[in-house]
């Protein structure tokens, strides 16, 4: 859940805001890596429902999405 001091909405540009929200640990993780700068770094997020992939370039001071990869033709069957 979105902590009330979020203001992005989504279809804004605000896909940033968003992931430093829910993802800073992880987020901090990605980026205390110890790779030279011309090393690109990502993180790759699966949905759970949808199955599909999200794939989101980490920089120093943003984070960028980058690719999105729609389902696999998978339903679960427990999400009914």
């Amino acid at each position: 859940m979105l902590p009330a001091s979020w203001s992005g909405r989504p279809g804004t540009g605000s896909t940033q805001t968003i992931y430093e929200v829910l993802l800073p640990d992880d987020l901090r993780e990605v980026r205390e890596l110890p790779f030279p700068p011309w090393i690109l770094r990502e993180l790759w997020l699966r949905t759970q429902h949808e199955r599909a992939w999200r794939r989101l370039r980490v920089c120093d001071q943003s984070v960028l999405e980058i690719e999105g990869w729609g389902p696999d033709n998978y339903t679960n069957p427990h999400t009914r």
